[in-house]
């Protein structure tokens, strides 16, 4: 049976209950369809998942477990004029757990007007589908080079996405040397998403 997952941040550790906020109810008892006594997980964001059972519109934690991750990934991804493929882009890499998404203007991204509270709503929606534990940072850098977390030096993870009108291809390219129009840096476990 499907065990639906929720993402609250400043739920505590020690927490034998939690309210849950109207939103978040409205979806489930009126979409999931959840009633009392059902099984229910919260995610932190933060690795730790807590396993409960909702009672009179709250969670009655039962236990918990701290989740480790298991890579650590540093995404660059410039912004898309499609909305869409931009979201499943986001999506995906919050499901593939990736500890911090870069997301910034390159040479040739074109005008995008893109809210970062919907960018990061988009995030907590996959959070929330996967069930992870995890919930990757969001950040929005003018200038890769005065932003680099690390920084991209001599070895550069290159993830490109095409997407043709029926399929997704996934290409990863391994680079020994820098990038031609690449202007900030990285380090070894920094990957970049070009779409």
């Amino acid at each position: 049976m499907f065990i639906p997952t929720i993402y609250i941040e400043n739920i505590k550790s020690e927490s034998k209950s939690t309210e849950i906020s109207d939103k978040k109810l409205h979806h489930l008892k009126n979409v999931l369809r959840i009633r009392d006594e059902d099984k229910i997980n919260i995610s932190n964001g933060q690795g730790c998942v807590f396993y409960g059972n909702f009672i009179n519109n709250c969670v009655k934690i039962n236990n918990s477990r701290m989740y480790e991750r298991q890579n650590s990934l540093r995404i660059f991804v410039p912004y898309l004029r499609e909305k869409n493929r931009f979201r499943f882009l986001i999506e995906k890499l919050t499901e593939l757990n990736v500890n911090e998404v870069h997301i910034g203007m390159t040479e040739n991204t074109q005008n995008t007007n893109y809210n970062k509270s919907k960018i990061l709503d988009w995030t907590i929606s996959a959070l929330e589908q996967s069930g992870s534990a995890y919930l990757p940072e969001l950040f929005f850098p003018d200038n890769l080079n005065l932003h680099s977390s690390g920084g991209i030096k001599s070895l550069f993870w290159f993830i490109s996405f095409l997407a043709s009108s029926k399929r997704l291809f996934l290409f990863i390219i391994f680079l020994s040397s820098g990038f031609k129009y690449f202007k900030g840096s990285a380090s070894t476990g920094d990957v970049a998403v070009f779409a």
